[in-house]
């Protein structure tokens, strides 16, 4: 156990400042506000038409697609995204872009627990 006022062993520093933080968000609030709905949209489509009886193949079909387009979308506007954010970031190290990556939803957090991976 940490001594009082000190981190403990899993304390890791912020990889981002603030102002880092407050670009991504700005910028990713202005490139996929609209795919995130359109997502958001196309899911609940979906899901109402799986429940509508009787069951509509093709209308389900149409919905799937609609969600595959939209999340297809949303991929390609965090790529945008990314790389926007990037040009900005001078000397960017793989653990900042991995955090950039992240804070715009497009990659997973890192696996969490000690020494051997789990």
């Amino acid at each position: 156990m940490p001594a009082a006022g000190l981190p403990s062993e899993s304390y890791q520093p912020a990889i981002l400042n603030d102002m880092e933080v407050t670009e991504i968000t700005r910028t990713k609030l202005s490139t996929l506000t609209a795919a995130t709905k359109t997502v958001d949209a196309a899911r609940t489509e979906l899901t109402t038409a799986t429940y509508v009886l009787p069951v509509n193949g093709q209308n389900i079909a149409a919905k799937v697609q609609a969600l595959v387009n939209a999340e297809a979308a949303l991929a390609s506007g965090r790529a945008d995204t990314y790389a926007i954010i990037l040009k900005g970031l001078k000397d960017a190290t793989p653990e900042k872009k991995s955090a950039v990556a992240r804070a715009i939803g497009g990659a997973p957090a890192p696996a969490a627990g000690g020494r051997g991976g789990n």
